[in-house]
């Protein structure tokens, strides 16, 4: 079974908006069939003030989220030139 999907504010607001067109089937295709199936599984762990996080490479952008009581929280879409700046 599926892990819901909750996307943060900042993400529905001011990450999906700025990804380009061609690239938003892509980021959805991994955080359904990824992120959705076997969050644990796929993505790196993040460090320091980050600790709580995970990341997930697809391409050049990321995805930040959290597992926390049966959901995956996304917490941050960016380029990876972007990604870790504000943080």
């Amino acid at each position: 079974m599926p892990y819901p999907i909750i996307y943060g504010k900042k993400v529905v607001n001011g990450d999906i908006p700025k990804i380009p067109p061609n690239i938003k089937p892509i980021i959805i295709r991994a955080i359904n069939e990824r992120l959705a199936v076997a969050p644990l599984d796929y993505g790196k762990q993040l460090r320091y003030s980050l600790k709580d996080q995970r990341c997930l490479r697809v391409g050049d952008w990321r995805i930040a989220y959290k597992f926390e009581e049966g959901s995956v929280k996304i917490t941050r879409i960016q380029n990876r030139r972007d990604a870790y700046k504000d943080w």
